[in-house]
C-alpha cells in the first residue's frame, strides 16, 4: 500500500470536525461497540464473548423486547421437540380444567373428544338439559336417569321400574306422583298409598311414643287408635262397610 496506508485512503469526512483524527476518535469506536453490543446495558458483557455466525448467535446474556421462537427449527436444530413452557400450559389447564378450584384434577384426568367431556369435577353457575327421555342427567351407580317431562315437572326413572315425578301444581301445592304405590317411610316405619285410593298405617305391637293425633294400627287387638288428650284411644266400628 501507499505511504498513507488504509487510513489516507478512507474519507473520515462525516465525523465532523476531528475527522482528521480516526486513530484516536475514541468516543466514535465507543459508540459502535455500545450498538454491536448492547454494552450499556450489559456492563459485564464484552464485545468479545458473542459470536454472530452462519444464522448463530452466542452471546452471555440477550436483552430484547420480544423472542420469537420456531418450533421446527428447535426440532431441526437438537433433534427433539422443544421444551413446554410451564406457565403457559399451566395457563391452558387452570381454563380448560378449572384448575385453580380444583387442586387435586390434573389435565390428564380431564378428556374432551368426540362431543364428550370427562373430568373428576366441573364447576359452573348453570347446567342447561334438553327435554325428553334422550335428553337427562344419567347416575351411573343407580342407573337412575332424571330428566325434564314438561308442564314444570321432573322425573326420575329406570327401566323395569315405577316411576316418580314431582310436579310444581301453582303456588298453593305441589304434586307427588308415582306410577305404583308409594311408600313413605320413616325409619323402619312406612305409610303406603296405595294405587287403589287406601293408605296403610304402620302396624305396631306395643304403644309408641304418641303425639297429639297421632293415628296408629296395634296389630295385638286388631284396632286403630288415635292419641289425644295424653293418651292412646280405641277407636270403636262396627263390622261391614
Amino acid at each position: 500500500s501507499g505511504a498513507g496506508g488504509v487510513a489516507a485512503d478512507f474519507d473520515w469526512s462525516h465525523l465532523g470536525d476531528d475527522g482528521n483524527k480516526p486513530a484516536n476518535n475514541a468516543d466514535y469506536f465507543a459508540g459502535v461497540a455500545k450498538a454491536m453490543a448492547y454494552e450499556s446495558l450489559v456492563e459485564f458483557t464484552k464485545l468479545g464473548t458473542s459470536i454472530i455466525s452462519g444464522g448463530y448467535i452466542k452471546t452471555n446474556l440477550l436483552n430484547a423486547d420480544f423472542i420469537v421462537s420456531n418450533p421446527q427449527g428447535y426440532s431441526w436444530l437438537t433433534g427433539s421437540k422443544p421444551p413446554i413452557n410451564a406457565d403457559h400450559t399451566a395457563d391452558i389447564v387452570g381454563n380448560l380444567a378449572y384448575y385453580n378450584e380444583v387442586s387435586n384434577a390434573l389435565l390428564g384426568s380431564t378428556v374432551i373428544s368426540g362431543g364428550y367431556l370427562r373430568t373428576d369435577l366441573i364447576k359452573v353457575r348453570k347446567i342447561y338439559v334438553g327435554g325428553g327421555v334422550d335428553e337427562d342427567i344419567h347416575f351411573e351407580d343407580s342407573g337412575v336417569r332424571f330428566y325434564d317431562v314438561g308442564n314444570r315437572s321432573m322425573r326420575f326413572s329406570k327401566s323395569g321400574y315405577a316411576e316418580f315425578t314431582i310436579t310444581l301444581v301453582d303456588s298453593n301445592y305441589i304434586r307427588l306422583n308415582s306410577s305404583a304405590d308409594l311408600l313413605i317411610v320413616a325409619s323402619s316405619s312406612g305409610f303406603r298409598f296405595r294405587t287403589t285410593g287406601t293408605l296403610t298405617l304402620p302396624s305396631v305391637t306395643s304403644a309408641p311414643t304418641g303425639h297429639t293425633g297421632d293415628i296408629v294400627f296395634d296389630d295385638n287387638d286388631e284396632q286403630l287408635k288415635i292419641f289425644t288428650k295424653g293418651a292412646w284411644r280405641h277407636i270403636t266400628t262396627d263390622a261391614g262397610w
